[in-house]
């Protein structure tokens, strides 16, 4: 729970702004994916990761609680990227209603 609390919210926020800026958005423009997607994917986050660690911990033998994690991180990654992508895929959408 202490993860969730002081690492998970700046792990969550960094993520959508330093890719938003990596794509060559205005800073602003940062700030407002932020907004936009922080709130749902961090939901997700407290409600996933008290789950898996409780898993890790408790199930798994302790040779291998940090291929478990690893596995774990790079679900949540591909998820973090579809959450990144899901705005996209909807401008996308209008754009080509528009155009219609």
């Amino acid at each position: 729970m202490v993860e969730q609390i002081s690492y998970g919210p700046f792990a969550c926020a960094s993520f959508f702004f330093g890719m938003s800026l990596l794509e060559r958005k205005t800073f602003t423009e940062a700030i407002e994916e932020v907004k936009e997607k922080f709130a749902p994917t961090y939901k997700v986050g407290i409600c996933v990761w008290p789950f898996l660690q409780t898993i890790n911990f408790s199930v798994v033998p302790e040779h291998n609680r940090v291929v478990f994690v690893s596995i774990c991180s790079l679900i949540w990654t591909c998820f973090l990227a579809y959450m990144k992508t899901k705005e996209m895929e909807h401008a996308i959408q209008i754009e080509a209603e528009t155009n219609d």
